[in-house]
């Protein structure tokens, strides 16, 4: 695996991972989120906002796994009905 260096708030990161792209847009979208936080007026520190960027991302991710989970069940019924 490779060592791929980014930048998250002005700190560099190494992160092994074998594809550089897909770290390299994690980054930027942990950045965006913590700058998002920010922006709505909240003054915090630099591990409050990754904390809270971390728990943001967290939430988005188990409500698409929800909906991903939720089309594949309504796909299996969908299959079951054509066979």
């Amino acid at each position: 695996m490779a060592t791929n260096e980014v930048f998250v708030y002005g700190n560099k990161y190494k992160v092994t991972c074998d594809n550089a792209g897909l770290i390299k847009n994690a980054a930027s979208y942990v950045e965006d989120t913590m700058k998002q936080i920010e922006k709505n007026g909240h003054i915090l520190t630099t591990s409050t906002l990754a904390i809270m960027a971390a728990i943001k991302i967290a939430a988005e991710y188990y409500e698409i796994k929800g909906r991903l989970e939720g089309c594949e069940s309504k796909l299996q019924e969908i299959i079951s009905k054509l066979e």
